[in-house]
């Protein structure tokens, strides 16, 4: 945990510590007692105050209040993190369970105007892209996916959980819009909650490496039409699926909606890098294994190579 905060700050967020208690109001504002993972807190049997009643099971109550204070302060461009534990309750004659978490809230601007670069906003590829830095550290050879899933706090369209190895470990998304109106903070805030303990538990013991290949790869291009509701990753699940071990990368780098689309479909272009370490690849056998992807992209989204 003390690499992953280093390595946070080495990125321009800043760590922040906050007291492990919450009062009953901030737990109905976050809707925390609407979400089976959050709402068994530990209640405090000679609270110092109100404000201090209730073990807190999330950190985005307090990291909220320190983007509110911090906004308050005229300090609108927010990039902090918080790595802590939060607690649950057990059955009646058990100690609560006891979790450590890393919150990650961002809000502002990502880019400052300058001479040569527009303005920018943050937006919710910022945090993944956090998310994905921390990932690709401990996580070399593993699998990241965010599913979509609905939490009260997020934005119901930009709401998903982290899966990392098949494995659920934290949740993602934009702070639901009356919940950003209510505590009066007039700009877009994105959050991100992991549970270090799973995080660590299964992290990748030793990084495995290999030569640098011998024989070049082929690249080509592939742009398809599919319906608006099929998921980019969906599309990348199928094309890793059936591009056989020869296929070594894919990665999409444009999406097209417009006039030449029809309504309710998008074009989806996808750069694909096949290549074998031991002989020199020829072009009619990648030209097999790209109509087998085609084929099958038709079979299960209705795809076809956009003219």
């Amino acid at each position: 945990m003390r690499e992953i905060r280093q390595s946070l700050c080495d990125i321009g967020l800043d760590e922040v510590i906050n007291y492990s208690f919450i009062s009953a109001e901030s737990i109905k504002r976050f809707k925390l007692n609407l979400e089976s993972e959050y709402k068994d807190n530990v209640e405090i049997l000679n609270p110092i105050n109100e404000d201090f009643k209730y073990l807190r099971t999330s950190l985005l109550p307090a990291l909220m209040k320190n983007v509110k204070d911090n906004i308050n302060y005229n300090i609108k461009d927010i990039r902090i993190f918080e790595i802590s534990k939060v607690f649950k309750k057990r059955s009646k004659n058990s100690l609560p369970l006891e979790v450590n978490k890393l919150g990650i809230i961002l809000t502002g601007k990502a880019v400052k105007k300058r001479w040569n670069e527009e303005e920018r906003d943050i937006d919710f590829y910022d945090l993944k892209g956090i998310l994905e830095f921390i990932f690709s550290i401990y996580y070399p050879q593993g699998n990241l996916k965010i599913e979509e899933e609905q939490h009260s706090f997020f934005h119901p369209r930009i709401s998903g959980k982290i899966i990392i190895n098949q494995k659920t470990i934290g949740v993602i998304g934009k702070i639901h819009p009356l919940i950003v109106e209510e505590v009066e903070i007039n700009q877009d805030v994105y959050y991100m909650e992991l549970n270090m303990d799973e995080f660590i538990n299964n992290m990748e013991e030793a990084r495995k490496y290999k030569a640098i290949p011998s024989f070049p790869s082929i690249d080509i291009d592939l742009a398809i039409v599919v319906d608006e509701k099929v998921k980019n990753e969906e599309i990348i699940d199928e094309i890793k699926k059936s591009g056989t071990n020869l296929l070594r990368n894919v990665y999409p780098f444009d999406i097209y909606r417009g006039a030449q689309i029809e309504k309710n479909k998008k074009s989806m272009a996808y750069s694909l890098s096949f290549r074998d370490d031991y002989r020199t690849l020829k072009d009619t056998e990648i030209e097999i294994i790209v109509n087998r992807i085609l084929e099958n992209l038709g079979k299960r989204f209705n795809a076809r190579i956009r003219e």
